[in-house]
């Protein structure tokens, strides 16, 4: 259950991000990879490496894909496709009943909470740099036991 919690955790910080309503003025939309030398507080053993992709989805909303592979070098990842407007949407591929909240705050910062049968494992913001090459996923994972984690995901535009 510990090493579940942690592989949600660390896959929803990398799927969460959402960004302007219009994909033209999105500085997210595009492919992201994990810089491994800029993060830190993973809540287990950091992955070998993740790449994220997003695309507009709809009026006001994202597709998020990621794929990874994990301390092990066992390939894993998810997605998801949400509107940004603070309601839950079902996570694909990372087991069952996992969700995900985003809600836009300005044009280069979100916050989101991701769920596990309806209890919140993580709290987060996601903030793209004014030059729009980077970008920051603040993660606040809470475990099981009720204690937390702050982890700092950095991710370099491709």
């Amino acid at each position: 259950m510990k090493r579940h919690l942690a592989a949600v955790a660390v896959i929803i910080v990398a799927l969460t991000f959402p960004g302007l309503t219009l994909a033209q003025n999105n500085p997210r939309i595009g492919t992201w990879k994990l810089n491994l030398e800029k993060s830190k507080g993973f809540p287990g053993p950091p992955p070998k490496s993740r790449t994220v992709t997003y695309e507009a989805a709809g009026k006001n909303g994202q597709k998020c894909t990621v794929t990874e592979i994990d301390a092990k070098g066992d390939s894993t990842g998810g997605g998801y496709t949400a509107q940004f407007d603070g309601k839950d949407y079902p996570v694909i591929g990372l087991g069952p009943n996992i969700t995900i909240a985003v809600e836009q705050i300005d044009a280069h910062t979100a916050k989101f909470t991701a769920k596990v049968a309806g209890k919140v494992v993580s709290i987060g913001k996601g903030v793209v740099s004014d030059d729009g090459k980077v970008f920051t996923v603040t993660n606040n994972v809470i475990q099981a036991s009720g204690n937390s984690t702050i982890e700092v995901d950095v991710y370099d535009k491709q």
